[in-house]
């Protein structure tokens, strides 16, 4: 394999073009599966007590009881963030999140494959809007993209080193 990319005179740039697609459809299924994971994991959870007054006696015969408040009944729930319905605000957040992990892939293959500069661009763009979601989430489900944006970082390092800028002194 090596001796073929070696004989078309771009082994180096070959290799990190592939490298470039691997890991832009790499930071996409992985930034997929860290949305499913936000929506669909028992990641928030409610705890409820009832407080009720018990009598208690402290040393037998109680001639008069002193009432002191203890909790009668814990509840614990976990939910989802999916489990109200994805609809409105949800519904568009969702669809813009699929929308900027699907530009990954796709400008990192474009740029890999057609060698295409729209695609290095449309990359960086979709990496940064990933890289500022994960900031703003910060530790609540901003951490589960954290893969996807070292992912994604990653393809736009190899598609950057297969950029080949002009020699100095040279005009366009």
């Amino acid at each position: 394999m090596s001796t073929s990319l070696a004989g078309t005179g771009g082994s180096a740039a070959a290799g990190f073009g592939l490298a470039e697609a691997g890991t832009g459809l790499g930071a996409t299924v992985v930034g997929l599966a860290g949305l499913a994971v936000a929506l669909f994991g028992n990641i928030e959870v409610s705890v409820s007590t009832r407080i009720a007054t018990v009598g208690v006696c402290a040393t037998p015969p109680c001639p008069a009881l002193s009432a002191i408040p203890q909790p009668s009944t814990t509840v614990t729930q976990a939910h989802s963030l999916a489990s109200g319905g994805m609809s409105g605000t949800l519904a568009i957040l969702i669809a813009l999140v699929v929308a900027g992990l699907l530009a990954i892939a796709v400008g990192a293959a474009v740029h890999a494959f057609a060698s295409w500069m729209s695609g290095f661009v449309v990359l960086c763009a979709a990496t940064l809007a990933l890289l500022g979601l994960t900031f703003l989430t910060g530790f609540s489900i901003g951490l589960l993209f954290l893969p996807a944006d070292a992912l994604a970082i990653a393809a736009v390092t190899f598609g950057a080193m297969r950029l080949s800028p002009r020699p100095v002194g040279t005009r366009a």
